[in-house]
């Protein structure tokens, strides 16, 4: 019996001290846990906000381009017009003046097509993101996220398809042109040149 109550001496003069390292260990790893998960919520908050001024911005771009592509095709439009005319009765000098004005805001649109494009794939989530695993709220704002990207951006492909289409087209009334213009010079040459001979 004493043997016995020596050893219960001991283990109840030992057990409280490491209770409470014990206890000491357990909150501090729970802490760290707790710590961490707040960390990951507000880089997840943060995100989200940075993928939300993204879209904002792209919006943006948007209604520029679509402003500048409605002024695009009104050249377009123009050029069309220009060139159903006979050759002989072909404004060139009009027509240049369109196809500069036609190179000049094709540059911009392209500018903005590409910067936009970018944008929007970078809001894709499998292409940049992991998907948020720590709140269900963060989640589904980057699929909703994810589901307008995607929808601006075959938009935007849809665009870029139909201007492509042109481009193509009025390349070649612009070597067209290129030649009437060069042919209608070479006229004028040679008729000054028989004027100056008459003389």
């Amino acid at each position: 019996m004493a043997q016995f109550g020596m050893r219960d001496q001991a283990s109840a003069s030992k057990d409280p001290i490491e209770s409470v390292e014990r206890l000491q260990q357990v909150l501090q790893t729970e802490y760290s846990a707790l710590d961490s998960f707040d960390q990951e919520i507000l880089k997840e908050i943060h995100v989200v906000r940075d993928l939300k001024s993204n879209l904002r911005t792209v919006k943006k771009h948007l209604k520029l381009l679509k402003r500048l592509v409605e002024e695009y095709e009104k050249v377009i439009r123009s050029i069309y017009q220009l060139h159903a005319q006979s050759s002989t009765n072909r404004n060139v000098e009009g027509m240049k003046s369109k196809f500069a004005v036609f190179d000049q805001l094709g540059t911009r649109i392209v500018q903005t097509l590409r910067q936009s494009e970018e944008t929007l794939r970078a809001l894709l989530v499998e292409e940049t993101h992991t998907l948020f695993a720590a709140t269900e709220g963060n989640r589904n704002e980057m699929l909703e996220i994810d589901k307008e990207a995607r929808t601006l951006l075959g938009e935007l492909l849809t665009l870029n398809g139909n201007l492509m289409g042109h481009n193509q087209q009025l390349a070649g009334i612009k070597k067209e042109l290129e030649a009437l213009d060069a042919q209608r010079q070479n006229l004028r040459v040679s008729a000054e040149r028989v004027k100056g001979f008459g003389r």
